[in-house]
C-alpha cells in the first residue's frame, strides 16, 4: 500500500477504514453525460505516498493559483443504484461517493478516489466536479481539498470522520458543509470554492441550527 507510484488510498472515519482500490494512473480529467470518462490535460498528476494517509495524489510540475487542476471522473449513478449497491456492499460506505445532488452521486475512478482531505487545502471545487488551485502549488506537493465542502447533512446520512491531515488549523472532525467554522466557510467564499448548491444548503437552519440539506 505505501508503494510510492501506483496505488490507492483509504481514509479512517469514525466507523472504521476507507479503503481505495489500487490502480495504476496517468494524467486524467472528465467528460460530462451519466458515465465521466477520464481524458488527458496538461498537468501530469500521479498517485504518490502521503503524510496525510498513507497514499495521496501528489502534482509532477509547478500549478499556479487558479488554475484547473483535475476533474473527478467515475461513474454518475442515481440514488435507488446507490441504496443497491450499499445493500450488496459493492459500495462500501457512503463516504467512497461525491454527492452531486440531492439523487446523484460520483462513484470516483481510482486516481479521483485518492485525492486526499486537508482542513488547509491548496485546490478547491468551482464546480460539483472541477478542481482548481486556491494557491500555487509546488511540483511534488500532494493535492488536497477540504471534503466537508462537499457534503451536505442530508438526513439519511451524516458524514463524520476523523481528521489526520496534519494543518495547523485541523479541525480533528470532517463533517457536513453545515459544520464549518463561519470564519473557514466565509474564506472559501471568497476563494470561489463553493458550488452554489452547497451554498444553499449550508444556509438551511432553523434558528441557530444549520442542517445543511
Amino acid at each position: 500500500m505505501l508503494d510510492s507510484g501506483t496505488v490507492g488510498v483509504r481514509i479512517s472515519s469514525g466507523s472504521g477504514e476507507r479503503r481505495r482500490p489500487r490502480n495504476a494512473t496517468s494524467v486524467v480529467s472528465a467528460s460530462s453525460g451519466q458515465s465521466a470518462q477520464p481524458k488527458e490535460t496538461q498537468l501530469a498528476i500521479r498517485k504518490a505516498s502521503s503524510n496525510i494517509d498513507r497514499e495521496g495524489v501528489v502534482t509532477e510540475s509547478r500549478i499556479e493559483a487558479g488554475s484547473h487542476v483535475h476533474t473527478m471522473a467515475g461513474e454518475v449513478i442515481s440514488l435507488p443504484t446507490l441504496y443497491w449497491r450499499l445493500l450488496t456492499r459493492k459500495i462500501r460506505t457512503m463516504d467512497d461517493v461525491l454527492v452531486l445532488g440531492y439523487v446523484h452521486f460520483l462513484v470516483p475512478e481510482p486516481l479521483s478516489l485518492a485525492i486526499n482531505h486537508s482542513c488547509d487545502p491548496n485546490c478547491g471545487f468551482r464546480t460539483t466536479r472541477d478542481l482548481y488551485a486556491i494557491r500555487a502549488i509546488e511540483a511534488g506537493e500532494e493535492l488536497t481539498f477540504d471534503y466537508s465542502l462537499t457534503v451536505k447533512g442530508i438526513v439519511w446520512w451524516t458524514m463524520s470522520c476523523r481528521c489526520n491531515c496534519g494543518a495547523s488549523n485541523c479541525r480533528g472532525v470532517i463533517g457536513s458543509i453545515a459544520t464549518l467554522p463561519e470564519d473557514v466557510y466565509e474564506r472559501y467564499l471568497r476563494l470561489g470554492v463553493i458550488p452554489k448548491q452547497f451554498q444553499i444548503s449550508r444556509r438551511f437552519a432553523i434558528g441557530h441550527r444549520r442542517f445543511g440539506i
